[in-house]
């Protein structure tokens, strides 16, 4: 009897070892959202010389490994945004492995549209076969520092080829010349052409795509014969339709001249409005911190001396249009930001309160003259 409770003792303590010589179980596991994917750390107190198994499943679906480490943390970098997974971890050694621990988290899709696209050419839809035009998509976007992999093509839905446009970073746009194909022999007819413009654009880890469809139509182009036209007016009219057809092509050259000085004026004008436009989102970048004042200064000096050229271009010399004058010239970027930060606090001034009045007040706060004077004037002006 004192033998078999012996035996039964032994077998226990042999079990008992077996299972302390197993890994413990890793604890503290969390997740962390990065851009470039998430970050999954944990802590382990066991014995040295542990590894770790990391194992990633769709929800339902059959987990795999995703890696076998010796380190405490690891970066999932081939997530989906939006997309839900499952995580287990366990440890092991020679002896086996721990109990495993786990945890389901949805990777977070972005939901902010970094940009939009627009197109500036071509505004008319009808052309001829064979005619060559030139395609220009906008993109509009503060974060452009920040995308990745911008890109854009042109996709000839009547052929299915794709061409890819050219990036001009100056303008912020995407140049394409396309030529247009020659008409079908012994066609007559024109058709419409369908292309479709698509921008892709990677922003915090995410992808993000835009996209427009624009409608061709090509139609014939007879050449005419003006020598036998005017062989046969001539000799039906005579020296009278002649004069009047003169007459009218001056005409017309002229009226057409006007139209084009007109419309070089327009973008002229567009490219006024561009530069106000540029100008307006520098200033936005200054409000940000991104940049400082003095770079806010050097560009806004570049885009005065565009605008100077351009405005030389439409008739007014000497630059009459000058841009609106910087509110903090002059001022470091401490000053500036102090400036800011009491204009928020102040919002409205205090009813009977006058503008030197906050001024002597801020100076009795400490501040320096020129700041609490800049402060007075920037609230009393809203």
């Amino acid at each position: 009897m004192f033998g078999r409770i012996s035996l039964v003792f032994a077998f226990l303590l042999l079990l008992i070892s077996f299972a302390c010589a197993i890994p413990s179980v890793p604890s503290g596991l969390s997740a962390e959202f990065r851009p470039e994917g998430v970050f999954i750390s944990w802590e382990y107190e066991g014995a040295q010389g542990v590894s770790f198994k990391l194992y990633r499943g769709d929800i339902g679906g059959v987990p795999k490994v995703l890696a076998v480490t010796t380190e405490k943390s690891f970066l999932d970098s081939t997530v989906v945004p939006g997309k839900e997974y499952e995580y287990s971890l366990v440890s092991f050694d020679e002896t086996g492995e721990s109990p495993e621990v786990g945890f389901t988290i949805t990777n977070p899709r972005v939901e902010e549209k970094p940009f939009s696209i627009s197109l500036v050419k071509p505004k008319q839809k009808i052309f001829s076969f064979g005619e060559e035009v030139e395609f220009i998509v906008k993109v509009e976007s503060l974060q452009f520092g920040e995308l990745e992999n911008l890109s854009a093509v042109l996709v000839n839905q009547h052929s299915g080829t794709a061409k890819a446009f050219n990036f001009v970073s100056s303008r912020n746009e995407f140049v394409l010349l396309e030529k247009l194909p020659e008409a079908e022999e012994g066609g007559s007819e024109g058709f419409s052409m369908n292309y479709s413009i698509q921008v892709s654009a990677n922003f915090e880890g995410a992808e993000f795509s835009e996209s427009e469809t624009y409608v061709l139509t090509l139609v014939p182009v007879k050449e005419l014969d003006l020598g036998m036209l005017a062989q046969n007016l001539f000799a039906v009219f005579g020296p009278t339709f002649l004069f009047l057809m003169v007459a009218s092509t001056i005409a017309f050259g002229g009226w057409k001249y006007s139209l084009q000085r007109k419309a070089r004026a327009d973008v002229l004008k567009l490219e006024l409005l561009e530069i106000e436009k540029e100008r307006h989102l520098w200033r936005h970048e200054v409000f940000k911190r991104r940049i400082t004042p003095e770079q806010f200064r050097e560009k806004e000096a570049t885009l005065q001396s565009k605008k100077s050229a351009v405005e030389q271009k439409l008739g007014k010399r000497g630059g009459k249009m000058p841009l609106p004058k910087n509110p903090f010239q002059g001022f470091s970027l401490v000053e500036v930001r102090e400036i800011v930060r009491l204009v928020k606090t102040i919002r409205k001034p205090e009813k009977g309160l006058t503008e030197d009045a906050l001024r002597a007040k801020l100076v009795g706060l400490g501040k320096s003259e020129r700041v609490a004077k800049k402060v007075a004037q920037l609230v009393f002006r809203k």
